[in-house]
């Protein structure tokens, strides 16, 4: 319990990160490499006023398309956080990904009970291939910029500030028809 506490205090996107702290799910069994995805070093962009849409570059089967459907996710990931619709990443997630479905839980409990999250995005730095693993046809371990993020209930309405920092996750997604689904992912402190 004082781990998952720890972990609140001190998590630079409170969303997001405190549900990875938190989930008791093994780490997977193999570290990254070192080098890094020069075309996601150039991030993701801005949160969207819209939803976005999956690109065209995710429709394929090969490593550049899991690429794509990583930086894809993320980008679903952040209009989930500030618009409160978990709809397009529960969609985008296998049923077997825990922490999937605990952040989209998280999202939708603070926005059905009236609060709001603000900022918390998450901004590609790199992409590095893992080990396959969990059933997944490409597996990829996320350095992200995590921006500053408030969370507002609707109850004290002063809401809670966590710090910008960096953001790791692992990410192992399976091949889904014309796309891909994220079927594991676990965000390390």
């Amino acid at each position: 319990m004082n781990r998952c506490r720890a972990a609140i205090a001190a998590a630079t996107v409170a969303l997001a990160l405190v549900v990875g702290a938190c989930s008791g799910e093994p780490e997977p069994s193999s570290a990254p490499s070192e080098s890094s995805d020069p075309v996601a070093s150039e991030g993701s962009p801005p949160v969207a006023e819209e939803q976005p849409r999956l690109p065209h570059a995710a429709r394929g089967t090969g490593e550049s398309a899991a690429r794509a459907f990583v930086r894809f996710w993320l980008d679903t990931l952040n209009y989930a956080i500030e618009s409160g619709d978990s709809s397009a990443l529960q969609s985008i997630s296998s049923q077997k990904c825990q922490e999937c479905g605990r952040i989209a839980k998280t999202i939708d409990d603070i926005y059905d009970r009236g609060g709001q999250l603000s900022g918390g995005t998450w901004r590609m730095r790199s992409l590095r291939p893992l080990p396959l693993d969990r059933g997944a046809d490409w597996a990829g371990y996320v350095t992200a910029a995590v921006s500053e993020q408030k969370v507002t209930e609707a109850d004290d309405g002063d809401g809670r500030a966590y710090e910008p920092g960096l953001g790791y996750m692992y990410t192992y997604a399976a091949k889904d028809r014309d796309s891909w689904r994220m079927v594991w992912m676990h965000i390390s402190l």
